[in-house]
């Protein structure tokens, strides 16, 4: 018997598909210019994994290929366990603090 197919339509079905092609990603946006970009998840915990002696408080960070500012993950949980997530980010700015 064959698996019967979901039926998506619209905005559910372009997600769908691109985690069918991407498979797992990480979303990030650029904190110049603000265009999101999605990179696969083994790419961005290869790189957390190689930061061992890092800062911990630090996502991993692209470059922008439009403008070349840094991009960080709007949420992302490291290979540390440690929370990463942009709006926090924000928040700890207007306040003064900046901490994850």
């Amino acid at each position: 018997m064959s698996k019967k197919k979901k039926n998506r339509s619209g905005k559910a079905a372009v997600e769908a598909r691109k985690r069918r092609i991407l498979g797992d990603t990480i979303r990030y946006k650029c904190l110049e210019c603000g265009i999101e970009e999605d990179i696969p998840r083994g790419v961005v915990e290869m790189f957390d994994a190689l930061d061992d002696e890092g800062d911990l408080t630090v996502p991993p960070r692209f470059d922008c290929e439009e403008c070349g500012g840094l991009m960080e993950p709007i949420e992302y949980t490291g290979v540390h366990g440690v929370e990463y997530k942009i709006a926090d980010k924000k928040e700890d700015d207007e306040k003064g603090d900046w901490l994850f």
